[in-house]
């Protein structure tokens, strides 16, 4: 009878464990899609702010120029924006992207 108890009570504390942990990786996963989800606005959002900026600066951008900003990596993303003032044509933009 003790080890039929004994059983039982194994088999309902690894029932209520895998569900803990099936609530956790739910979470954890939940968390881990919402920091990317953060990490591709934010990238959006400098991409925005660094066409319109440009736009603003040399007064117009050509559609292959726009198109290669926005496949920018973080690092390219970077080099414009730190050398933003330092760019005045289509041509520097290709530079500092290299």
């Amino acid at each position: 009878m003790k080890k039929i108890f004994y059983i039982i009570y194994n088999e309902v504390n690894l029932n209520i464990k895998e569900k803990i942990d099936m609530c956790q990786a739910i979470r954890d996963y939940g968390k881990e899609n919402l920091n990317k989800g953060k990490s591709i606005g934010r990238n959006e959002g400098i991409i925005q702010t660094l066409i319109r900026q440009l736009k603003s600066k040399l007064g117009y951008l050509s559609k292959d120029t726009l198109t290669t900003i926005q496949s920018c990596t973080q690092e390219q993303l970077d080099s414009l924006t730190v050398h933003i003032f330092d760019i005045d044509s289509e041509k520097d933009i290709l530079h500092y992207l290299q």
